[in-house]
């Protein structure tokens, strides 16, 4: 039997039943083994796919960062909104006090210990928010990268740093 081409084909399953099929056909020349052929075009189409299930994973975790990114935002906006309504609650109850009531002397403690407690909080959110600007941006410089790649025919990760997201609680 003379095997004149070698055809190899995978399917590969994604999420939300979408199916990718990756395939070559090779010719097969005169003193060319057709197995050997056969595990280079696997090998080849394994490189290939390896490489597009990195980029989607940092297109999600890019999409990931931005969205938590934005969330971390509307949390310091609304940490910001209370430091300002308990400064004026403060403020009243300092004038209070000044008037000699006493339950206003408690809660003007009381409010001085929160406020305190909120401006610490925001100092760790903006740092927080930071390290998330900073993933955003090494995500963005990554996927980058790979898109280069990829429409380049490259399928090689070699020198690309991908870093991970990670959930920081404040």
């Amino acid at each position: 039997m003379k095997i004149k081409e070698v055809r190899f084909e995978k399917l590969f399953s994604n999420e939300k039943y979408n199916n990718e099929r990756i395939g070559f056909v090779a010719e097969v020349e005169q003193g060319q083994d057709p197995d050997q052929i056969a595990g280079q075009l696997f090998f080849k189409i394994v490189n290939i796919e390896d490489c597009l299930q990195v980029y989607r994973r940092v297109q999600q975790e890019l999409d990931h960062a931005v969205v938590t990114f934005e969330m971390k935002k509307e949390s310091i906006r609304d940490l910001k909104e209370q430091i300002h309504k308990t400064k004026i609650n403060i403020e009243e109850l300092a004038t209070q006090v000044e008037k000699g009531e006493v339950d206003a002397r408690l809660q003007h403690a009381c409010a001085g210990q929160s406020y305190k407690q909120m401006q610490e909080n925001l100092v760790q959110y903006v740092k927080n928010l930071q390290i998330w600007d900073n993933t955003i941006i090494k995500l963005s410089k990554a996927k980058t990268r790979i898109t280069e790649r990829i429409k380049n025919g490259i399928f090689s990760l070699e020198d690309i740093e991908i870093p991970r997201t990670y959930e920081r609680d404040y």
